[in-house]
Parts: C-alpha cells; structure tokens; sequence
C-alpha cells in the first residue's frame, strides 16, 4: 500500500506536468473560437487518462536511439548460494563527441528537470498508505457514479419511445444533409427528461422531453441544430473521456478546471454551429430563451449533453449568441492541429518517463539481475584484498540498486557512466564492448592503503585506494572488453596463472589485471598481481577477524579502517579533520567499522573497537560530544549558506538527531537511521545537491 500511495502521488506530478502546457495552449485556441477550445481540451483530457494508465507500465524514455535490448537469461552459481541472469548490454555512445556531447547536455537538464518535478511526490511519505486508502475510495465512488450514469442513460434509450411524427423526423433529415453529418440518427421521446440530449455513438439518439411538442417550428430547428452540431463534433465521446478523467482525478482540481472548460466550449461551439442552421443567431437566441423559460427550474437529467446546461453556462451561452462583435468561428487548420498534438504527445511522453520508483526497479533496462538479494547472507568476499590492508570499503551494486525505490537510479549512472569513463581514463568502446551496468556487478571493494608522502616541512601521512576488484552477478568476458578499451594489451605467466599488463592512456602508467573467475576483475600494480598468484590460500586481514565486521560485513555498504597501528591518528592528525577536532574519535579506537544494512528501511550503524574499558568511555564521550556539536550546527541557521547547503542541513538534520550511542563490552556503537526508507533519503539528498 506504501508503494501504491507513492505510485499515485508520482501519477498526481505526471499529470500535473502535462495538463499546464494544455491549459496554455487551450486559452490560447478558445481566441480562435470554441470548437477549437473544445478540440485541445478533450485531447488534453484524453492524454490524462492514456498517461494514467500509462503510468502503471513500466515503460522508460531514452534521449538517445538505441537498438531494442532484451535480457538474456542465465543463471550463476554465487558464492553464497544467490541466483542471478544477465542484463543487456549499455547503450550505444554517440557516433561523434558533439551529438554526444548535445546528448548528455539534455540529460543532464532532464535529470535535474526529473528531480525537481518528481520532487512533490516524495513528501508523500509515511502518509502514503493513507494517500493510496483515500485516492482509492475517490476512485471507487467517482467509478461507481459513472456507471450509475451510463445504467440510467441506457434505461433512457430503452424506455424512450421512438418519435414518429413525420414533420419532425423531416426536418431532422433536412439538418442532417445540411450539417453534412453521416451518422443515422434516431428521435426518442422520454417523458421526466428535464431537458433534450444527445446519447450514443455509433448509434447516436437524440432525446427528446415529454413536452416537445408544445414547441414551435422555430425551436425544434434550434434543438435538433443544437443536438446535431454536437453530434457531429463527437462531443458524447469526449464527455465520457472527461468523465473517466475525473474519476482517476477527482482530487486533481486543475482537471476538474479543464473538464468544466471542455463542456462548455462544446455548448457553445454546439450553439455557434446551429445557431448557423436555426435561422441565425437571433432566432437561435430566442429560441433559446424561451425553452429555458419552459424548464421552469427543472433540473436537467444527467445523460449525455444537455441542450439547457446550468444557468453560469447558459449565461456565457446568451451571452455569446448576443455579442454581435465576437469574431468569426476560425477552425484550426489539420497543419496545425497534427504539430499541436505531436507537442502534447511529447511532453505526456516526457511525463510518463518520470517512473515511481517501485515502477522504474521493474522497468528491462534498469531491472537488477539479482531476483531475491534479501535471502542472501553471504558477506563480501575478502578473497582478494591485501592480507595487511588497514582498510577496506566495499558496496553491492546489485543488491542496492534492487532496493525499494533506488532501481531508477540505475539508470541515472548507467548514462553518466560512459562520459565520465571516457573523459576520466580515455577510453572509447561500442556497445559490444561497453562496461557493466551498475545493477549488473554484484560487488565493487577496494584496499585502504596508507601511504608517507612529504610536505614541505615533515612526512605525513595519507590514504589512497589499492586493489580494486569488481565481480559481476553472471559471467562477463572481462578480457575482451579490457582488450577494445586497451589494444596494447600483453599477457604474463606467472605460477600457472595469467595475468594482463596495460598502459593507461590517460595517465601513462603501466597496470595489471587478473580475472580468477569468470565473473570477477582484480587490478592492481604487478607486484601486488603477483602476490596474489602466488599466495597459498586467501588470508583475512586482521580488521575482518573480529566481531565488529562480522555486524556489517553483510550490508549494502561497508567500510574498515583498522587504527591498532595508529596510522589513522597520524592522517587525521596531518589534516583538516584534525583541525576540525575529530581526532578524539580515532586515538583510543583499535578501527573503525560503518555500514549500511541491506534492507528497504535506511539502517546505519558504526562501530569502534576499543582494548580498554578507559577507552571505550573515552571514544563513546567523545563521539557523544561530536554528535552534539553536528546537530548544534545543522539546528542553527547559518547566514552565508547557500541554497544548497541549507538544503542538506535540512537533509542530514532527522538523520542525526536519530542516531544513540551505546557501549556493548569494548564496543562503541554508533546506530541510527531508522526512521524512513532509503529511497526518501536518497531521493531528498539527491534534491538538495541539485538545487
């Protein structure tokens, strides 16, 4: 029910992107007239209900042309047991830097468009089961009153008595010719109808109330004109689309706005019409007059499109007929009205591209391979990190990506993947030799090296990355992707295993990469590469031997930072973060393990191991005292901040005020994040760095 609430709330965005442009363009066409008002209406109201239903598929626009991809299923034996099939290929790049170079410009301004305007939806929230609950019960009585409609106008057709008077049925057939309508149509006479109407569609009928024949020539001829100007505009049609609108939107008040509009241009596009058949506007507008007078208050009966609407309508209908200086009818041209449908096909289009994100994680292209990660309990594999690394971080793509609302940012990386990649390591492929999807790798880690460099007085200390390794969820020809991105490749023997040298376009260093398995890359300088090869079995290093990993090990998102050789005071203490006073949180820790939980609900935790009572008390009072001093920060309004960094303020501000401290037998814990999913976080932060 929490995804439906969502679903509509997006549906409620959808529709309001698409009915603004309509609104415009339907003012700017009721200047030409009202049967042109009443043509851009009903196809605005038209494209609400295809992108209502449109909505519910999961369907996704693409900038760019690309060949129809569809996934090709197999399955992998995981290491811990997962099931997994492959994913189609990433797209095509642009035949030429500028096309790509225009490509990426609109998606970039899309994908911020697609954040901003899908932005509303996500203040849902916890109200969205009660969102979906009231919508639904709308729906439900808006529906059943619509069918209650069509049921009462059906016992019209079939109670009516079929008119056979021979003046009347003649007159009919003399308009008819002169309207140029082809349809066949019928009279039928219903006695407690309040006022006449029009029923049907291929069989149209024309209703007549029981007091007809009280009326003079010159009525019947404007009442049948009236009824068969609206015939001929199709206008039952169209009212049943602007009811059905309605039902889906009856909390939509820009559409009950457009719906409104729609009748009463057709009343006087229909008035404007016959009127030219009636003997003219004066006779017309007698006419007119002097049936309302006979309703004698009478309200009209639902079927169809009354000849006597509500007095406002009538009104504006008088009103019209006696305005002598209004201009001539000037229909749309079939030109103008093919372009003005094109551009509202498009922005619906562009409106439906904008996925809810239960909808967008099922869409082909952004579906992670990776059926069921919530039954996994394998943690990440360790087998080719650097037994005396002091640190590690390590993500599950796949499994993040197949959580409740992020499959949509697949996408989003997928397509800046590519020019980042290129631009960053100078490379270039095809779509034959493309990169992994994101939701196509099952794990990413990398080694957390401490390295000396020299400052301009002393040695210090810092970190960089080491031994990167990337393991996809079903086989990948790693080798013969490596080899187009790198032609000068070269192959080395080593202790019975092959390994890969290659130079780095952009950089002009020599790197090397070993593929164990059919589904994993590890690249690394040659030295570790070989290490590696000739290392007898796999050795954990000394952070993944306790129990502190062992609590995030199974997570989205993990990080290791192994402190019992103090090389992590000496990074702090040599920057900024010791500046800024952190290093209290890392002298008396042994490491330092965060993660993120693999579940829908957004579930941090951090945890600092400690070899003392005395230092355990020390770390817990000094994270206690940071904790206090961040939500201090966040609380207060800062006078030079910007649009944007209020905006995180704004985002990170629930997020540490959730989070407790605890201490567990030498353990500093560090937990929170459980007050929202982790799709409304990602969705609110991605807002914010977007403003």
């Amino acid at each position: 029910m929490n995804q439906l609430g969502i679903a509509l709330a997006y549906v409620a965005v959808q529709v309001s992107l698409l009915i603004l442009p309509v609104i415009a363009i339907h003012l700017f066409a009721t200047r030409r007239g009202p049967a042109s008002g009443a043509w851009v209406a009903s196809l605005g109201l038209i494209l609400i209900v295809g992108l209502s239903a449109a909505s519910f598929v999961p369907l996704r626009i693409v900038f760019k042309s690309e060949r129809s991809l569809s996934s090709r299923p197999a399955t992998a034996s995981l290491s811990g047991g997962s099931t997994a099939a492959s994913l189609p290929t990433a797209l095509t790049p642009g035949a030429s830097e500028v096309q790509a170079g225009s490509l990426e410009l609109v998606r970039s301004f899309w994908r911020r468009f697609e954040r901003r305007a899908a932005a509303p939806a996500s203040l849902v929230g916890a109200w969205a089961p009660s969102f979906a609950i009231v919508s639904l019960a709308a729906t439900f009585v808006g529906l059943m009153r619509l069918l209650l409609g069509l049921w009462a106008l059906r016992v019209c057709r079939t109670r009516g008595l079929v008119v056979l008077d021979p003046a009347l049925n003649a007159l009919l057939q003399e308009l008819r010719a002169a309207m140029c309508c082809v349809c066949p149509v019928t009279l039928h006479e219903v006695h407690d109808l309040a006022s006449p109407a029009t029923a049907g569609w291929r069989r149209p009928l024309i209703l007549l109330p029981g007091d007809w024949r009280g009326w003079d020539d010159a009525q019947r001829r404007a009442v049948l004109a009236h009824e068969l100007a609206h015939i001929c505009g199709g206008d039952y049609v169209t009212s049943l689309v602007a009811r059905l609108a309605l039902v889906l939107h009856v909390y939509h008040p820009l559409v009950h706005w457009l719906a409104a509009r729609l009748q009463l241009q057709q009343e006087l596009a229909a008035d404007a019409l016959g009127a030219r058949f009636a003997g003219g506007a004066e006779g017309y507008l007698q006419s007119l007059s002097q049936l309302a007078l006979r309703q004698d208050g009478r309200i009209p009966s639902w079927p169809s499109r009354a000849f006597l609407t509500a007095p406002p309508s009538l009104i504006r209908r008088i009103s019209m007929l006696r305005d002598e200086t209004l201009p001539e009818e000037r229909v749309w041209s079939t030109p103008r009205r093919v372009w003005t449908t094109l551009l509202l096909v498009a922005i619906a289009a562009l409106a439906s591209s904008l996925r809810t994100p239960a909808l967008a994680e099922e869409a082909p292209e952004t579906k992670s391979i990776v059926k069921n990660p919530t039954k996994r309990a394998d943690a990440f594999d360790l087998s080719y990190t650097h037994d005396n690394s002091p640190g590690l971080l390590a993500f599950r793509p796949a499994a993040a990506f197949h959580r409740e609302g992020l499959g949509h940012y697949a996408t989003f990386l997928n397509v800046g993947m590519g020019p980042f990649l290129k631009q960053t390591l100078k490379l270039s492929w095809d779509e034959a030799n493309a990169p992994p999807k994101v939701e196509e790798v099952e794990q990413i880690s990398v080694d957390i090296q401490v390295r000396v460099v020299k400052g301009q007085k002393e040695y210090n200390r810092a970190f960089t990355t080491s031994g990167l390794m990337i393991r996809t969820v079903a086989p990948f020809d790693w080798k013969q992707r490596i080899q187009a991105w790198w032609p000068a490749l070269t192959e080395h023997r080593d202790s019975g295993q092959v390994y890969y040298r290659f130079i780095f376009p952009g950089f002009g260093e020599a790197d090397c990469f070993f593929i164990p398995d059919d589904r994993t890359l590890v690249n690394d300088d040659e030295a570790a590469i070989l290490r590696l090869i000739r290392r007898k079995a796999p050795a954990a290093p000394a952070y993944a031997q306790g129990a502190e990993w062992s609590r995030v090990e199974n997570g989205l998102l993990a990080i290791a930072l192994d402190n019992r050789k103090q090389q992590w005071d000496e990074i702090v203490k040599g920057s900024s973060l010791g500046r800024a006073g952190l290093l209290p949180l890392v002298e008396h820790a042994d490491g330092w393990f965060f993660g993120v939980a693999d579940s829908d609900a957004l579930d941090i935790r951090a945890l600092a191991s400690t070899s003392t009572a005395q230092a355990t008390e020390t770390t817990a009072i000094a994270v206690e005292e940071h904790l206090k001093m961040g939500r201090e920060l966040l609380a207060r309004p800062q006078p030079n901040s910007n649009a944007e960094e209020k905006a995180k303020a704004n985002v990170f501000r629930p997020l540490l005020e959730s989070f407790k401290v605890s201490r567990e037998d030498g353990v500093v814990v560090l937990r929170g994040g459980r007050f929202g999913k982790l799709a409304d976080f990602v969705t609110q932060y991605v807002g914010a760095v977007s403003e």
